[in-house]
């Protein structure tokens, strides 16, 4: 059978209100049996394009392609669920899509997550092709794609850009190649000015929150120093590309080969954003282990957060003062996370629901990557380090002969034994990780703090959604002891947003209960731990 085939037009309005899609797909074939498109109603926690009956134009060498609408909710974890296309009858040869997605204003409200949804401000628009595409629903075969532009009806100069490449692209790859892609369209800012086809490329739009071109130029040096620590000459270029945000922001989304930073209306620290840049730019060469997202985040985000301190730094691209504020913040997140003791596989159930649980795969990794990191040097007498092993990963990669968890346990095997493996087992089993003073080197100490864990007692992502019903409640925590209770409609909050991300000693709610509006407050306040924390001597 031939290589099945599609081609992609994208063509957005004058106004930027509206994207126009004309999807051809050959050697695609539909039945009325079973669907054979698919677009997300809800990604990673983002809700995505509502398509409704007639809304999806479909065509065929016999004509008109009818079209019925179905919805696959089985997914409850936050992460993933479709809608569903399915012919009226068999189609004749290539089938052609026609249908249009909004393009929301930039500045508009929405919740937390990654920057998948279409955003447009400045002369330009950007999102995922997660937010919009409607695509066969076929995960195994390899597609030649190709992606047009049509920038007809915007302002001369306008410029499409994908983390596919520039402008046009032809590649190959499976339907989420296409759904994992970021696009950006317009009025485009680039750094370097030949911007393209390079190693690294910026493409934003309007006027960011930091010092695009320093940034960006610092950025520029950073990739040159993680292409040569991996002596990686042949990966395809790499997009970083920005948006506005409504509210402060410090974070984005990444793909394979691009990161989506969205930038919002106060300014960023320079340091805060070069680390954020190495960590997202780190997974263009390490990506993440083969297994389920949640339970496995712990290898790819994990040593994300530990080589963007250690190569930057290394390099002279970082201060010792900035790389120290860097690991506070990291080890703070880790011990004062009251969601720190949960093991390893209930973990994709909850990632997309609670940002405690979300933010402990990248911190407990971070520690156990330090606690590895110390143990080989001293085994080795400071020969060998966590940089061996990772390599040995990629080469076990690279060789076919496996880049799972059974390669990472092979891999630690090998340099530390039995007691490696041990260590493993106890951080996937939830155990607190304890690495040496001299785990970030021997210039730094470790010494104990006690502190009050903050506990909201209930998933905080609740707080973000429309309506605002409350999951996740905790039993024995404060808010449940207060009255809170499952299923209670938030109706006013002072500020909860911020307050939560505040750590407020006191949290206010009024909540609806049948027809009940009921006050409750309550402390936030959670257990005394002890901390650990490594300070420059």
């Amino acid at each position: 059978m031939n290589q099945p085939q599609i081609v992609l037009t994208l063509k957005p309005s004058a106004q930027l209100d509206r994207i126009s899609v004309t999807t051809v797909l050959s050697n695609v074939s539909a039945t009325p049996d079973k669907p054979f498109l698919q677009t997300p109603i809800v990604i990673a926690s983002v809700r995505t394009v509502v398509y409704g009956d007639g809304d999806v134009v479909a065509s065929d060498a016999a004509g008109p392609l009818p079209l019925t609408i179905t919805e696959d909710l089985s997914d409850t974890s936050g992460f993933g669920q479709f809608r569903l296309f399915t012919a009226g009858r068999t189609s004749e040869g290539d089938i052609t899509l026609q249908y249009s997605a909004p393009i929301t204003p930039a500045l508009s409200p929405r919740r937390p997550g990654p920057s998948y949804d279409l955003r447009g401000h400045d002369g330009g628009f950007a999102g995922a092709g997660f937010g919009f595409l409607i695509l066969p629903k076929d995960d195994e075969r390899v597609y030649q794609i190709a992606l047009n532009w049509d920038l007809r009806e915007l302002a001369e100069g306008a410029r499409g850009v994908s983390t596919l490449g520039d402008g046009n692209v032809i590649t190959t790859g499976l339907v989420e190649r296409l759904y994992s892609t970021f696009l950006v369209a317009g009025a485009l800012h680039c750094a370097p000015e030949n911007a393209g086809s390079l190693a690294f490329n910026a493409f934003w739009l309007g006027t960011p929150n930091f010092d695009a071109p320093a940034t960006m130029a610092w950025t520029v040096r950073s990739f040159d120093v993680l292409r040569e620590f991996f002596d990686e000459r042949d990966l395809p270029p790499y997009y970083l590309i920005g948006r506005a945000h409504p509210n402060p922001r410090d974070g984005g989304a990444a793909t394979v080969n691009g990161f989506m930073i969205e930038y919002g209306p106060v300014e960023r620290p320079d340091a805060a954003l070069r680390f954020m840049f190495t960590h997202e730019m780190f997974h263009h060469f390490v990506g993440v282990l083969d297994g389920p997202y949640g339970t496995s985040s712990w290898f790819g985000e994990g040593l994300a957060e530990f080589y963007k301190v250690r190569l930057p730094l290394r390099a002279g691209l970082l201060n010792a003062a900035e790389a120290e504020a860097e690991i506070r913040s990291m080890t703070d997140s880790y011990y004062e996370n009251p969601r720190n003791r949960l093991p390893n596989d209930a973990i994709a159930a909850e990632y997309w629901k609670d940002s405690l649980v979300q933010n402990l795969a990248y911190h407990r990794g971070m520690i156990y990557f330090a606690d590895v990191d110390a143990k080989v040097r001293a085994a080795s007498g400071q020969q060998r380090s966590l940089d061996d092993l990772l390599l040995a990963m990629l080469d076990s990669r690279r060789n076919g002969t496996g880049y799972d968890e059974a390669a990472w346990r092979r891999v630690l095997r090998a340099e530390l034994g039995d007691s490696g493996i041990q260590d493993f087992e106890a951080m996937l089993a939830g155990e607190l990780i304890a690495p040496p003073s001299d785990a970030f080197g021997a210039d730094f100490e470790r010494t104990t703090v006690d502190v009050v864990q903050f506990q909201l007692g209930f998933s905080d992502r609740c707080l973000l959604d429309t309506p605002r019903v409350i999951k996740g409640l905790i039993p024995a925590s404060a808010a449940a002891k207060a009255g809170l209770r499952e299923g209670d409609v938030v109706v006013r909050n002072d500020d909860a947003e911020q307050a939560r991300k505040n750590m407020a000693p006191v949290f206010h709610l009024d909540v609806r209960r049948g027809d009940e509006v009921i006050p409750i407050h309550f402390s936030t306040q959670g257990e005394l731990v002890g901390k650990y924390v490594w300070t420059r001597r």
